[in-house]
């Protein structure tokens, strides 16, 4: 099942684009998102949007559980798979189920049944997830970055 998937996928275009090939971004070559680094195999440069978009369901909406998650935090938490890596953004989500609650869940980045039980606030869920990223991206200290990361978590707020 790939729940809002599609939607997630037409988000995740909004912010990665085209093609690009930035020294300052670690990622090197990079279309749609997908990065050569990543994705050493692939010609980046004749990437399709289908292929893109086979990878980001394989790679990033199932292994991060994402049509397993309640609306807004699925999409929010595909975004941030994309733009972080699965492991990353699964120990956000876990920190952000945990913030203002009493019954803590273990931040292992795993998404596992104990985090799926704990979803039961979902909006509020998902603005800790977005607060969350902003702080992450701020302590990786890539000034060059940031004004666009920031943007990318305004733009998906409105949006969702």
């Amino acid at each position: 099942m790939v729940g809002n998937f599609d939607k997630a996928f037409e988000l995740v275009l909004l912010f990665e684009g085209g093609y690009s090939n930035d020294r300052n971004d670690s990622g090197g070559e990079t279309k749609f998102g997908i990065s050569k680094r990543a994705y050493p195999s692939e010609n980046i440069a004749d990437l399709t949007e289908d292929r893109a978009k086979e990878i980001y369901l394989a790679d990033y909406w199932q292994k991060s559980r994402c049509s397993d998650l309640p609306y807004p935090i699925d999409l929010i938490h595909f975004d941030a798979a994309v733009n972080c890596g699965v492991k990353k953004a699964n120990i956000l989500l876990q920190i952000s189920i945990n913030e203002r609650r009493d019954n803590m869940i273990k931040v292992d980045g795993t998404i596992g049944n104990q985090t799926l039980e704990a979803l039961t606030d979902p909006e509020r869920i998902a603005n800790n997830y977005l607060f969350n990223r902003v702080r992450y991206y701020v302590q990786l200290n890539k000034p060059v970055f940031l004004a666009g990361w920031i943007n990318r978590i305004l733009s998906l707020r409105v949006r969702i």
